[in-house]
C-alpha cells in the first residue's frame, strides 16, 4: 500500500488528536498607575502539578518623563509554586517611546 492511499486516514487521525488537546485559558490583570504607566500581567488560569508555566508582564510608559528603578517581586504566600530564577525583576530605566 502506498503512502498516498493512507493519507486520508492519517489526516483523520491527526485531526482527531488535535481536537482532543485541551485549550489553555489565561487571566489578564490590567492596571493604570499615576504618572502614566500601564501594567498588564497575563498568567494561566490553572497549572498541572510539576509543570512549568510562565507569566507575561507588559509595562508601558505613557507619561512625559522616564521612570527609574522599577521592580517586581514574585511572592508565593502558600508555597504553591517555586520560581526557576530570581524572584525579583528589576528595570533600571523605562524610557518614553517617541513615535515622531
Amino acid at each position: 500500500m502506498s503512502i498516498l492511499k493512507l493519507s486520508p486516514i492519517l489526516f483523520l487521525i491527526f485531526l482527531g488528536s488535535a481536537i482532543s488537546i485541551p485549550l489553555v485559558y489565561a487571566e489578564t490583570l490590567t492596571q493604570t498607575f499615576d504618572g502614566g504607566m500601564d501594567l498588564e500581567i497575563t498568567y494561566p488560569e490553572s497549572v498541572m502539578n510539576s509543570r512549568i508555566f510562565s507569566i507575561s508582564i507588559h509595562l508601558e510608559n505613557n507619561g512625559w518623563e522616564n521612570k527609574q528603578d522599577i521592580s517586581f517581586v514574585i511572592t508565593n504566600a502558600d508555597s504553591a509554586f517555586k520560581s526557576l530564577s530570581d524572584e525579583t525583576i528589576t528595570i533600571e530605566q523605562l524610557t518614553l517611546w517617541n513615535n515622531t
